[in-house]
């Protein structure tokens, strides 16, 4: 009996630390405090969509979900995000060279225009896989930093990442890099 007990404790509780956000699953560090949504991907994909439909977009299949949680570690603020979207195909050659910039950088500056995006390192796990270390200046002031990973899957293009208000250390981005690398794309 108690193994049936066990074994029942050990499903639920895992399925409680694995969050889905469409085909992705994923986990959260371990903290004392609790993560929480801040922007649900229902509500960013109406807003997309309807931006969508102020443009003439074609392709209005392709719009992007993202859902973003947030949480404090003692006077740190810290994000994760997910975001999911479906890659275009590039026409030519031509085009596919000039897309050098990585989709998390490209969105941090879209959404930080006024920032200093600084790479610090890049990495690949696999051929559809890459981490970035990155973080945002403001007057050579560290702002937040943090580490994605793009994800390419199929017709998916998945991008993860973890960002901090809090000092940088070297656990805190070992941590990171450990709970991106247990992604799954399904």
């Amino acid at each position: 009996m108690f193994k049936y007990l066990t074994a029942f404790v050990v499903l639920c509780a895992g399925s409680l630390l694995s969050e889905t956000v469409g085909p992705v699953e994923f986990q959260f560090p371990p903290s004392s405090n609790e993560w929480k949504l801040l922007v649900d991907q229902n509500v960013l994909s109406a807003i997309l969509q309807k931006l969508i439909a102020l443009e003439d977009v074609e392709d209005k299949d392709r719009v992007p979900a993202m859902q973003i949680y947030l949480h404090r570690e003692g006077d740190a603020l810290e994000t994760f995000c997910v975001f999911i979207t479906s890659p275009e195909e590039a026409d030519d050659d031509e085009e596919a060279d000039q897309s050098t910039e990585p989709l998390p950088l490209a969105l941090l500056n879209l959404l930080l225009p006024n920032h200093a995006i600084i790479t610090s390192s890049y990495s690949g796990t696999s051929e559809n896989s890459q981490f970035i270390s990155w973080e945002v200046q403001d007057a050579n002031v560290d702002l937040m930093h943090g580490v994605s990973r793009t994800i390419q899957v199929a017709d998916k293009l998945v991008v993860c990442g973890y960002s901090s208000t809090a000092s940088k250390t070297e656990y805190n981005a070992n941590l990171w890099m450990e709970m991106l690398s247990r992604i799954t794309v399904h």
